[in-house]
């Protein structure tokens, strides 16, 4: 049981929430309204394809990083820092959900899926291998990460979506990358990347790129409202904006963890309730349009 909750540990399931990128095109599309079982199929095995390859990469990650991390206050729990996960026992998990990954895009998708997920696993070891010890490069690369995300759902569902959607995924992930770096400053994390960053400069760049995702969720509204009609579209404004400020109120009063991406949604309420609130008046407004 110890070693079983060590590999779920080694695989990051807390983070598998930020796959749920995937189903983007899936829900604006309103594809979710289709009831059939092999729709939802379809969505479930992707979803769980990105699942498994990106717990793959954490495993890498974790392999290359497992010196540093004992040197880290949180990371030196993780189980390959620790000792608790053996490298091979590590590296066969890692075969295991690469191959298993792959195998699902080859047989229940198609071949634009397949060089996407194939395309993020390449980014991935990359910025495992090179970036993420680069300023910058860091950042665009775990973006780029979650625009191929979308990408993914585009391509398993056959449902395209507004090009803002795909900008916004950019933008507003550029701008919790950023702002975890911030954080790492603020807890004296030492990585090699924030050698080519000051404070000051992330808190530009924190603020260029949340007016850019502002800005990009802004126009895909006013598209939407352009081809339906509807200004409800313009009222989830609110929930993005008010979104964004409550997540810099808790990087600046350290009122929330944000050290690890998504952490906030599980212990800030207010932030969960904002959530739950834009996505089900977005909804609505796609459904009546």
């Amino acid at each position: 049981m110890n070693k079983l909750v060590e590999i779920s540990k080694l695989m990051r399931l807390k983070q598998w929430i930020k796959n749920g990128f995937v189903a983007i095109p899936f829900i604006l599309s309103l594809k979710f309204l289709e009831i059939n079982f092999q729709n939802y199929f379809n969505l479930f095995l992707g979803i769980l394809s990105f699942y498994l390859i990106s717990s793959a990469v954490y495993i890498i990650n974790d392999l290359i990083d497992r010196k540093e991390d004992r040197q880290h206050n949180k990371k030196k729990n993780r189980p390959l820092a620790k000792g608790s996960i053996s490298v091979s026992l590590a590296l066969i998990i890692c075969a295991f959900l690469i191959f298993s990954s792959f195998w699902i895009v080859v047989y229940f998708f198609n071949i634009k899926a397949l060089l996407v997920i194939l395309l993020y696993f390449l980014n991935s070891l990359i910025y495992s291998f090179k970036t993420k010890n680069f300023a910058i490069f860091d950042t665009m690369s775990i973006a780029l990460g979650f625009v191929l995300r979308v990408l993914f759902g585009i391509f398993c569902f056959e449902t395209p979506i507004s090009k803002w959607v795909i900008l916004l995924t950019f933008t507003i992930c550029l701008f919790l990358a950023f702002t975890k770096r911030r954080k790492d400053f603020n807890d004296g994390y030492v990585r090699k990347s924030l050698r080519g960053y000051t404070q000051i400069m992330l808190d530009k760049f924190i603020i260029i790129s949340a007016v850019l995702a502002i800005s990009c969720y802004v126009m895909y509204t006013n598209e939407m409202v352009n081809i339906s009609g509807n200004y409800g579209f313009t009222f989830t404004n609110i929930f993005v904006i008010f979104g964004v400020f409550r997540y810099l109120q808790a990087l600046h009063l350290d009122t929330s963890d944000i050290g690890d991406s998504g952490i906030i949604i599980y212990k800030d309420m207010v932030f969960l309730g904002n959530i739950i609130l834009w996505g089900m008046t977005l909804i609505l407004c796609l459904i009546s349009s």
